[in-house]
Formats: structure tokens, C-alpha cells, sequence
């Protein structure tokens, strides 16, 4: 990916992927981080390209646990989407139909 060091840089910033700050505590500082962070914008600019090489980060994997992957369309039901994450990482919800 060239060009977009910049913006990488401040994404990486956005999520809490740099140096701890003086004086707080992994645990602390995690606590005031942002967990999710989503890209938005028209099709064909960069935001998948820019997600993967998040993803591929080596301090991000260091600094999070499991990375969640998904994309979201415009008309998407949101118990479902929840529940297929929660099912792509190996748990399993009871029916509640």
C-alpha cells in the first residue's frame, strides 16, 4: 500500500495501537481505547485494503485479541449479523425463537 501512510498512522491512533501513556496501566489505558472502528465511504477508494493491512499490523494483533472481520451493507438485520459474529468465533447461541 503506497501513499496512505498518513492515514494508517492516524487509524492505528484512532484505535490505541501506539505507546502507552505515562503513568496508566495496559488495563487502563485499554479501558479507554475504541475496540470497533468502522470505514465508511463509496466503493473503490481503499477501505478493504486499509482494513487488511490493520488487521495484518503486527503491534495491532500484539495490542487486541481476536480480530472480528465482517462487512455490512446498507439493509442488514443486526441480531443476525450479531449472531453470526458471535458464531465465526466459536460460540454458540442458544435459539431463542
Amino acid at each position: 500500500m503506497v501513499g496512505r501512510e498518513k492515514e494508517m498512522k492516524e487509524l492505528l491512533g484512532k484505535l490505541g495501537v501506539r505507546g502507552l501513556k505515562r503513568g496508566r496501566t495496559e488495563s487502563k489505558a485499554r479501558m479507554t481505547e475504541m475496540h470497533v472502528l468502522s470505514i465508511v465511504g463509496m466503493g473503490g477508494v481503499g477501505k478493504t485494503t486499509m482494513a487488511q493491512q490493520i488487521c495484518k499490523n503486527a503491534n495491532v494483533k500484539k495490542h487486541f485479541g481476536p480480530i472480528i472481520w465482517t462487512c455490512v451493507s446498507d439493509d442488514f438485520d443486526t441480531k443476525q449479523l450479531t449472531k453470526e459474529l458471535v458464531h465465526s468465533c466459536g460460540e454458540e447461541i442458544a435459539s431463542d425463537n
